[in-house]
């Protein structure tokens, strides 16, 4: 351990993984499928992993840290849709960090605000599209299920004027998308 960190920070940090569990993803929005942050941020690590080396980026286990657990201060916050943060914008940075501040300062590391400061450049990059790229393989999982109802529809839409508008990673995400997001890649 470092010479800051204590077996009671991790002790809080397990506590709050496993509350990750408990937060659903996309609540207001009928979908076919459940998922929560636990699996979001599972499979962002996963995707940022396998996405890195494809593109010889090298992360640092701090990134993958911060991964892995980028959505916990939602355990706070609840699942903040996109159009939400969209409205908000930057402020939503820092009304993170306030929250997690005074509930449970432990997090603070799993703020953006506190998370950019660990990250290369390419690196956080890679992550906040792998992050995108991962909610767009639940929606095309979500229609290839048959789920069309109009939220669904908007949020592909979204993900795919997003992702193209990643061109480092587009290609990528494009053969990631094409491999997995359909009944034939699953």
């Amino acid at each position: 351990m470092t010479k800051n960190h204590t077996k009671l920070d991790s002790l809080e940090k397990i506590r709050a993984f496993r509350k990750m569990k408990y937060v659903q993803r996309l609540n207001g929005t009928r979908t076919i499928q459940k998922t929560n942050v636990l699996e979001h941020c599972y499979n962002t690590g996963m995707l940022f992993i396998e996405l890195a080396k494809m593109n010889n980026i090298t992360i640092t286990k701090s990134e993958m840290d911060y991964v892995f657990m980028h959505d916990v201060p939602e355990i706070l916050t609840g699942d903040i849709l996109y159009p939400a943060k969209k409205i908000i914008n930057h402020e939503w940075e820092e009304m993170e960090y306030k929250i997690v501040q005074e509930l449970n300062p432990s997090l603070l590391e799993y703020t953006e605000k506190e998370a950019q400061k660990i990250f290369s450049e390419s690196s956080w990059r890679l992550f906040r599209h792998c992050d995108l790229l991962e909610l767009a393989l639940f929606i095309k999982d979500e229609i290839q299920l048959g789920n069309n109802c109009s939220a669904i529809m908007n949020i592909d839409h979204t993900c795919e004027e997003l992702l193209n508008s990643h061109e480092l990673y587009f290609h990528l995400s494009a053969h990631v998308l094409t491999t997995f997001g359909s009944r034939h890649g699953n």
